[in-house]
């Protein structure tokens, strides 16, 4: 992922180091966003930006994966992909997470608890993180949406 003042990896990043949790950070940091402040190559380790292979093979071997926006997400290939390698999601309650996250089921929603819902995370089976991946392809997002304006514009016309 990217990493900024629009993401929280530095407060992920300091819960692995203050629990001992090996936490793996890749893609570019904008800004001067101070992350590698808190990579001690020891717990947390900065991969620069990977491969979407090793992407995909980080992310089959992790235990959680946080996709921590503060945006309202439209989308998020990421939690496909992530789903699609049978690992949960941490994420926060915004945007499309809310329509698409089982707590506790395929992933969790982010709270000051890191310990615990990491601890939480060996519960989750794989192939429901799995079937996760197929219910929500961009396609079906595209289909949910142009549905949505179709029902806005019809609804407008007829308040005409």
């Amino acid at each position: 992922t990217q990493h900024g003042n629009d993401f929280n990896s530095i407060e992920i990043a300091a819960k692995c180091l203050k629990y001992g949790i090996k936490g793996y950070f890749a893609g570019p940091i904008r800004g001067d966003y101070k992350l590698l402040d808190y990579i001690d190559n020891k717990t947390t380790f900065y991969l620069n930006e990977i491969s979407e292979i090793e992407k995909l093979d980080y992310t089959r071997k992790a235990r959680l994966y946080p996709i921590l926006s503060t945006w309202d997400v439209v989308f998020s290939q990421s939690v496909v992909e992530s789903w699609g390698q049978g690992t949960p999601v941490l994420v926060n309650r915004v945007g499309w997470f809310n329509e698409v996250l089982k707590n506790g089921e395929n992933g969790f929603f982010y709270n000051d608890n890191f310990l615990e819902t990491y601890e939480k995370s060996l519960d989750i089976k794989q192939i429901d993180c799995y079937n996760s991946a197929h219910e929500w392809s961009l396609d079906e997002v595209i289909k949910s949406y142009k549905q949505a304006f179709q029902e806005i514009i019809q609804e407008w016309n007829y308040n005409k």
